[in-house]
């Protein structure tokens, strides 16, 4: 990204017709303390150059920023230039999933105003999908894991790790006003339709309805998860026998301790939790008529 940023800093320039001010990230959590620093300052609009990393980090300055003192404050709106290897929350929310396309959009003025949903989990918000099982659980592993291999490689060699030695969890699960109790391999909880690169784990997702949607994958074997897993892309998992939806607009889940929890891909906790959503909370720039 830092190789192609001359190029996008001067169409910017020009889409704009200003210089902006520019920030990098350092660390990881520093685009958190960047977003919020931004919504105090003079900023109609804040662009995420990035990946859904990034953006689960400035949705979450954004809206600390709009909520944290018990105070509705105005806040910059949100641009995504998508620059990462899933762009999952560009995929759910119908915008650009390439770089190019997303400057585009701003150099023909084709962007309108429209507040989507966030959820929040374990002190944090997120902005696509969050979860308990597999998935959480290939996410903490990939994290111990680190950056021992590149690119993609640390999240490939965490799944297949955790197809082999993974083992579901009898979990209970209450959303209005149900309650399940339940092996599963997974509940994935959110706004928004796909994660993971592609897979589009909440078919029915609405990431502006007020709700969460739910997906819980019942107690399936390895070769069951892993013929699962390739039927996702597409939302071939509907109509599965051990797959079931819920939609609510608060899910708790409880269960083992040693499970984790995730939010957008980045582990936040263990069980018991609850996930809300917050209806409204992010004014995310979208593509307007063609």
């Amino acid at each position: 990204m830092r190789r192609r940023w001359p190029e996008i800093h001067r169409r910017l320039v020009a889409a704009v017709g200003a210089e902006p001010d520019v920030w990098f990230t350092e660390a990881p959590g520093h685009a958190v303390d960047l977003a919020r620093s931004a919504a105090a300052g003079p900023y109609d609009w804040l662009a995420a150059c990035g990946g859904d990393g990034t953006v689960h980090e400035v949705v979450n300055g954004l809206c600390r920023a709009r909520f944290d003192d018990g105070r509705d404050r105005a806040v910059p709106s949100l641009l995504v230039i998508p620059a990462g290897t899933g762009n999952d929350f560009a995929r759910s929310q119908g915008l650009p999933l390439k770089v190019d396309e997303g400057l585009q959009l701003l150099e023909a003025g084709r962007l309108q105003l429209r507040w989507v949903d966030a959820g929040h989990v374990a002190g944090r918000y997120f902005i696509n999908v969050g979860g308990v099982g597999f998935d959480a659980e290939v996410a903490a592993e990939t994290n111990r894991i680190g950056k021992r291999l590149p690119g993609a490689g640390p999240y490939v060699l965490a799944l297949f790790k955790k197809l082999l030695t993974y083992r579901n969890e009898r979990v209970v699960i209450e959303a209005g006003g149900r309650r399940l109790e339940q092996k599963v391999l997974l509940v994935a909880v959110g706004t928004g339709r796909y994660y993971a690169g592609g897979m589009m784990i909440l078919p029915q997702a609405d990431p502006a309805d007020g709700l969460l949607d739910a997906c819980i994958g019942g107690d399936l074997s390895r070769l069951g998860t892993l013929v699962l897993l390739t039927r996702i892309f597409s939302g071939g998992h509907q109509g599965h026998p051990k797959i079931s939806f819920l939609r609510a607009d608060r899910i708790r889940i409880d269960g083992p301790r040693h499970l984790h929890v995730h939010a957008d891909g980045e582990v936040v906790g263990r069980l018991p939790v609850e996930f809300r959503v917050v209806p409204g909370a992010v004014p995310l720039l979208h593509p307007g008529p063609q």
